[in-house]
């Protein structure tokens, strides 16, 4: 399962690649073949924590309102982008046809696919 779900995920990224206008051929190609799943989080979870340092920062030499605050506001800004990564790919899942080949495959098309899909891009918020 973990297997599939690997699979669907280079497969949206190699679509939503592919509909870039700003790329060209040789540079979808070069993009698709070092593509990997585990320097695509690590890379997120990286300019998350520097952005968070830049916060914590702040909220170490802060007082204790400042620290409530920015604590509110990392939880916030987390929360939003869990939301809007999830309502995104979740629309170019569907509308990019990565389900499609699935239905000729002798598995069971589940929610659990999409699930999988769109964990994988929330984990970075964690960061």
């Amino acid at each position: 399962m973990l297997e599939v779900v690997r699979i669907m995920y280079k497969e949206l990224y190699y679509q939503m690649l592919k509909r870039n206008p700003m790329l060209s051929e040789e540079k979808l190609i070069r993009s698709t073949k070092k593509f990997s799943i585990k320097r695509r989080i690590a890379t997120t979870s990286a300019f998350f924590f520097i952005f968070g340092l830049f916060l914590g920062g702040s909220a170490i030499l802060g007082d204790r309102y400042v620290i409530s605050t920015l604590s509110v506001t990392l939880t916030l800004i987390t929360f939003v982008f869990t939301f809007y990564a999830t309502a995104i790919n979740s629309s170019h899942a569907i509308s990019m046809g990565v389900f499609e080949p699935l239905k000729f495959l002798p598995l069971r098309i589940q929610g659990s696919y999409l699930s999988q899909l769109l964990i994988l891009d929330s984990i970075p918020c964690f960061a």
